[in-house]
């Protein structure tokens, strides 16, 4: 490692119009390829051109408002990473091609219901029909959940997260330390998930931590992580640093929130200001080197006003 970043953002929206969730499609496409030397570009949009696409449906209240846009890049790329938009009454869910939708394991969702930011468990039945009233939602792996002791929410994050990387010290892809033993712990981790996502999360999370604990496998402690939670008044909090996926759950304690999810990672995660609207300059907020501006799925946020503190 020739030189380590230690930054973190922690961003609380108090005042906002509306959110939007924008995809870069609407159908299913196929998950992106996590050992792959390279990054996917199929099915993405850049930040403007999601801007762009909610401008020519009409979905702005007003496109000289200020926005902020926060990244969620995994829904649409991963797995268990779903979207849900709610327009002319007429809702669609938005996953992977190759999602597979398990009645009885919930999925733990950030989204709106009448007018309300709310952070909830939610079963997708065989019909894949969604009959509560929410506007838009996405899921992403549980970091702090209340109702849940340590042991239960680190069942849950184990089960929910997909990319393995992302909990063991398990390189894989380009990653200057990854090798033919780290590729393949996380290609057998994710056998293992597919295999087990029809079962129940109990026989799911022993098969998994059976695996890590039998080939020594070390927690990851130092990956990007992009987090969103609701605090006791309603704000949006986004929380984006390094560290464990539990730690950083409990780190969002001290503002306020209670359940929490991981909605993205490393070179995805990205928040903009665009303090005159859509056809003004924008400034990012938090990004890393690896930063890709091609992505599936971010929040766009209509501010009441452009000021910060």
């Amino acid at each position: 490692m020739s030189f380590e970043i230690d930054q973190s953002l922690l961003l609380q929206v108090k005042a906002f119009n509306k959110i939007h969730l924008s995809v870069s499609s609407y159908n299913s496409i196929e998950a992106k390829d996590l050992l792959s030397k390279g990054h996917a570009k199929y099915g993405r949009l850049e930040p403007k051109e999601h801007l762009s696409k909610l401008e020519k449906e009409r979905r702005l209240i007003n496109t000289e408002q200020p926005l902020l846009l926060i990244s969620c890049r995994n829904v649409l790329a991963n797995p268990r990473c779903i979207g849900y938009l709610n327009r002319s009454n007429s809702g669609k869910l938005i996953s992977v091609e190759e999602e597979i939708f398990n009645a009885d394991r919930p999925y733990f969702i950030f989204g709106e219901s009448q007018n309300k930011l709310v952070l909830d468990e939610l079963r997708i039945p065989d019909s894949h029909e969604v009959k509560a009233p929410y506007d838009w939602f996405i899921s992403g792996v549980p970091v702090l959940w209340k109702g849940l002791n340590q042991n239960e929410l680190f069942k849950n994050l184990v089960t929910e997260a997909t990319d393995y990387s992302h909990v063991w010290k398990i390189p894989r892809g380009n990653h200057p330390e990854a090798n033919d033993e780290t590729r393949k712990n996380w290609d057998t981790l994710r056998h293992i998930f597919k295999k087990t996502i029809i079962r129940s999360r109990e026989e799911a999370f022993l098969e998994l931590v059976k695996y890590a604990e039998e080939h020594h496998l070390q927690r990851e402690e130092n990956y990007f992580h992009n987090l969103i939670g609701v605090n006791e008044s309603g704000h949006l909090i986004q929380y984006a640093a390094k560290g464990k996926l539990e730690d950083l759950g409990k780190n969002m304690r001290h503002y306020g929130v209670e359940k929490a999810i991981m909605v993205d990672n490393s070179g995805s995660v990205a928040t903009f200001f665009y303090p005159k609207g859509v056809n003004g300059p924008s400034k990012q907020l938090i990004g890393t080197p690896n930063y890709r501006p091609s992505g599936t799925a971010f929040l766009v946020i209509e501010l009441e006003n452009s000021s910060f503190g």
